[in-house]
C-alpha cells in the first residue's frame, strides 16, 4: 500500500517534497518463490506419477499403481499448502508437511521394495538408480521440508 504525503505523518511538518509510505506486511519474496518452485515440483510429480501409472497398467503392478496414486495426492497437499502459505495461513505450513513426510516415506519404501531387500552396494545397477532417485526425488523433499519450517517463515505464518 502507497501513500503519498508532504507533510511529516509524526510531527506534521512541510517536507516539501513527495514522500512515499510502503506498507510492510508485504508476503516475503522467498516465501514466495519457494512456494512457485513447490508447486512446479509438484506439478512435475503429477506427471510423473501418471507415467507411473501407464507403466503399471501395462505391466499389471499393482506396487507402481498404489505409489503413483499416493504421489499424485502427496503432489495435491503440497500444492494446497504452498497456496495456504502464500495466503499466509499456518495450517499450509502443516499441510504441506504432512504430503511432504507421507511422499517421502513412500518413496523410500518404494525403493526398498523394487530393489526386493537388495543392498545399497554402489556396484549394483539397481542400487545406484535407487540412490540417484533419493537424490533426485528425496532430498529437495527434505530441503524443502527444512526450509519450510525456518523461524521467519513461521513467524511470517503466525
Amino acid at each position: 500500500m502507497e501513500a503519498t504525503a508532504h507533510f511529516c505523518p509524526e510531527c506534521g511538518t512541510n517536507q516539501g517534497v513527495k514522500v512515499v509510505y510502503v506498507d510492510r506486511n508485504d508476503k516475503p519474496v522467498g516465501l514466495i518463490v519457494l512456494c512457485v518452485l513447490t508447486i512446479c515440483g509438484s506439478l512435475f510429480t503429477i506427471g510423473r506419477a501418471i507415467i507411473y501409472e501407464l507403466f503399471a497398467a501395462i505391466t499389471e503392478d499393482d506396487g507402481i499403481a498404489t505409489r503413483a496414486f499416493i504421489y499424485i495426492l502427496t503432489s495435491a497437499g503440497t500444492i494446497i499448502g504452498a497456496v495456504l502459505m502464500i495466503a499466509r495461513k499456518l495450517i499450509g505450513l502443516y499441510v504441506y508437511t504432512a504430503s511432504q513426510v507421507i511422499y517421502i516415506i513412500t518413496l523410500v519404501v518404494g525403493i526398498y521394495i523394487h530393489n526386493s531387500g537388495t543392498s545399497f552396494i554402489p556396484n549394483n545397477g539397481l542400487a545406484q538408480m535407487s540412490g540417484i532417485m533419493i537424490f533426485y526425488f528425496g532430498l529437495p523433499a527434505i530441503i524443502f521440508l527444512v526450509v519450510y519450517w525456518l523461524k521467519d517463515i513461521r513467524k511470517y505464518l503466525t
